[in-house]
């Protein structure tokens, strides 16, 4: 019987075809003897030992996140540590195994990978000294795109990426994630095509990646938790709606981010707004008429009053607990027992008298923005003007890094950003993550949004009217997070990217929107904060007067390690 082999990673072997990564392990219904004899854990072992393979083997499902795991469909993962030749080694043990299984009646794949390839490769962000950033960005990626054809991919971004063959190297790597990686097409026609491409410019080092992705990261439909303390801040506000804050529509079970203030004056009057994603208020769940906005989210609401309800109810447990213990050994009471009661009281009727109406959807874009140079910006937001006796904070309390003091941060101003020449560090404030660090590229990102029909006109001089770009390669900022989790969570959509403190006296200064995240590159995105501006000022007829322009700001262009992503 001929075997088939999957060869197409080196640090990756298995047999047959196996799915595109990243893929998860699910445990199976049964223990392993239900799947494997004594006889056979034997022969798998003997086999491993002979090829020299020091590992750790199990029986599990392996599948795309995405994908139901079906109780006949096993594969024997082996995760190993990959060396400079060692898939040699591991193309003859699993075809050994293999062997075995087929004479056996055994129909397992067998996947045979990396542990660091398996626990999740890193990306970090290539340095404008390490590449022609503007060959990459007019030349090279307009041509890949152009390459890609038909393929149902999503996003393109150029990143330095782990390889467990090059430790500590992270080649420059092309990556590109698709919801039909698994198609053969893209190994035996479209890889080929972009290697003679990057031939061409003579990039032989350069390494092509394609990674599954079933969608880009948008605003959190109740699956991601809210960062606790960042909740509970916005219940202390009187005044003000904070930066970072969560919001969504009214009515809906969607969460993302309020990025901030903006104040618009037009004819005789100055208004009053607040910055998110349009798909983060207005979804195609959006009906007829005015789209109220509230802080925080409906679902957010509900969790907050959860938690506060199980707060209370656990400081009324303690007083009673303390009660019986006066009685019992005479002592006063403590007082910690009662202040903290009263805490947790005043707490619960904060959260329950908060009037959330922040205000309603005022105008909202989602087309591109298209530059001289032909490039079509992703655009993706929304203003929603507050009410009177209530506005969004414009300052920050960043917390600094001992955790004991705060920074505040003025994000009163914005800023352009170099096209070619520069990284920039940056910190956001967001619904789900709170505070995270990252890096931008200099070498834009290509996406894919999906289509959806146009939303119903509302009130407003602009209506909300999702423009229809299927198969339309739009262009993006990704940043790569300094932290260890992604820079961008689910529900982080719309926070305002602001310089950090390595900028001096332009901390602070916003220079972007973000709008959606890749789980797949561990990229995240966003819109340049100028042309978003431009946008709104077109869309709106009005001026923006808050935050206020600052120019073009310098990033950085020479190597920091300790900046470095």
């Amino acid at each position: 019987m001929a075997i088939t082999l999957d060869t197409r990673l080196p640090y990756r072997i298995g047999s047959p075809i196996l799915p595109v990564l990243p893929i998860v392990s699910r445990v199976p219904s049964q223990p392993l003897s239900k799947y494997l004899g004594a006889a056979d854990v034997q022969k798998i072992n003997d086999i491993l030992r002979s090829f020299q393979i020091r590992c750790d083997w199990n029986i599990s499902h392996r599948l795309h996140e995405s994908d139901r795991a079906q109780e006949d469909l096993l594969t024997l993962l082996v995760v190993s540590r990959a060396r400079q030749h060692s898939n040699t080694l591991w193309t003859m043990a699993v075809s050994e195994i293999r062997k075995y299984f087929n004479t056996i009646g055994l129909n397992y794949a067998i996947e045979m990978i990396d542990k660091r390839a398996h626990d999740g490769l890193q990306t970090r962000i290539v340095h404008p000294a390490d590449a022609d950033i503007e060959l990459w960005n007019t030349t090279i990626l307009p041509r890949v795109v152009e390459a890609l054809g038909q393929q149902d991919w999503l996003s393109v971004d150029v990143l330095r990426r782990e390889h467990p063959h090059h430790p500590g190297s992270d080649p420059i790597s092309l990556i590109i994630c698709a919801r039909d990686a698994d198609d053969p097409t893209w190994w035996n026609t479209i890889t080929p095509s972009l290697t003679s491409i990057l031939n061409a410019y003579e990039l032989y080092d350069v390494q092509i990646v394609v990674l599954y992705l079933s969608e880009l990261l948008h605003c959190d439909k109740t699956r991601t938790e809210p960062d606790q303390q960042l909740l509970k801040e916005v219940y202390r506000q009187d005044e003000n709606w904070l930066m970072g804050a969560s919001c969504g529509q009214s009515g809906s079970r969607s969460s993302g981010t309020l990025g901030g203030r903006v104040v618009l004056h037009g004819g005789d009057k100055t208004r009053f707004m607040g910055l998110t994603n349009f798909h983060v208020l207005c979804n195609q769940d959006s009906n007829m008429g005015i789209v109220q906005v509230s802080i925080p989210s409906d679902s957010d609401h509900q969790r907050a009053l959860q938690a506060s309800q199980a707060d209370l109810e656990s400081a009324q447990g303690e007083l009673k607990e303390e009660n019986q213990r006066v009685i019992a050994i005479g002592k006063r009471h403590r007082k910690m027992i009662k202040i903290q009661l009263d805490f947790r009281t005043a707490e619960r009727r904060g959260v329950k008298e908060l009037n959330r109406n922040a205000g309603d959807v005022y105008a909202s874009s989602l087309t591109p923005w298209n530059e001289p140079d032909s490039t079509s910006w992703a655009m993706d937001w929304c203003l929603f003007e507050t009410l009177y006796q209530k506005t969004v904070l414009s300052t920050l309390l960043y917390p600094t890094p001992t955790g004991t003091a705060y920074t505040t941060i003025r994000a009163e101003e914005y800023a352009s950003i170099s096209r070619k020449d520069y990284v920039y560090d940056v910190v956001k404030r967001g619904r789900s993550s709170n505070w995270t660090k990252g890096t931008t590229s200099a070498i834009r990102s290509a996406i894919r949004i999906s289509s959806s029909s146009p939303n119903p006109k509302i009130p407003g001089p602009s209506h909300i009217e999702r423009s229809t770009n299927v198969n339309k390669t739009l262009y993006c900022y990704g940043i790569i997070s300094k932290n260890q989790k992604q820079f961008l969570d689910h529900g982080d959509s719309g926070a305002f990217i602001l310089l950090d403190e390595s900028f001096g006296e332009n901390y602070g200064v916003i220079i972007g929107l973000a709008f959606t995240g890749n789980l797949s590159s561990n990229a995240s995105y966003m819109i340049p904060m100028d042309l978003v501006v431009k946008s709104i000022v077109q869309e709106t007829k009005c001026r923006v007067i808050e935050p206020s322009y600052v120019g073009e700001i310098c990033g950085r262009n020479t190597k920091n390690e300790y900046n470095d992503v």
